[in-house]
């Protein structure tokens, strides 16, 4: 229980933090719920936050999933379809193997655990989980080859070696 507070508290001061307008956050463009969005980059400004006008088929498919149903977000970034799952009572799993996605993507969860019911901090928690893998078609351990080291970048490559990497970057 004493962990439980602890960790309410620390919710609530991000919480004041946004409502404060600090920390550089905004709302995604999904018109059902306002879902809030810590936003420092080009990339999360231009295609994060507004994942729904970018991919409106993905949100029309989390959209007809049945309620209470689990939803993979492979790739999940800094977390846009992931609180679209959410919101529409989904239990998501995101997979994000790229760290400063990762990390925006637990605070972009923070930041919106009290959407609308009654969650609590623990039922949250239970609600949604984290992997920090990359998915791949084999059972293996590989690189993974980052593109940039900033939040909300994506087309990372998974597999081969450096050459191939900075070949594509050319």
């Amino acid at each position: 229980k004493q962990q439980a507070n602890n960790w309410y508290q620390r919710v609530k001061w991000l919480q004041e933090q946004i409502e404060n307008k600090s920390g550089h956050w905004q709302t995604l463009d999904y018109p059902k719920a306002r879902l809030l969005m810590r936003v420092t980059t080009e990339i999360e400004a231009e295609y994060r936050l507004k994942a729904c006008d970018k991919e409106p088929w993905t949100v029309q498919f989390i959209e007809d999933c049945q309620k209470g149903s689990y939803f993979l977000d492979v790739g999940a970034n800094v977390g846009s379809y992931t609180l679209i799952a959410i919101a529409n009572d989904l239990f998501p799993i995101a997979f994000e193997a790229a760290y400063p996605s990762v990390a925006t993507l637990c605070l972009n969860l923070t930041a919106n655990w009290s959407m609308g019911d009654s969650l609590t901090p623990q039922s949250w928690l239970e609600r949604v989980k984290v992997a920090w893998v990359a998915l791949g078609a084999d059972n293996k351990q590989d690189f993974f080859h980052l593109h940039a080291l900033h939040s909300g970048a994506a087309t990372h490559i998974l597999g081969g070696n450096e050459t191939v990497y900075f070949h594509k970057q050319l």
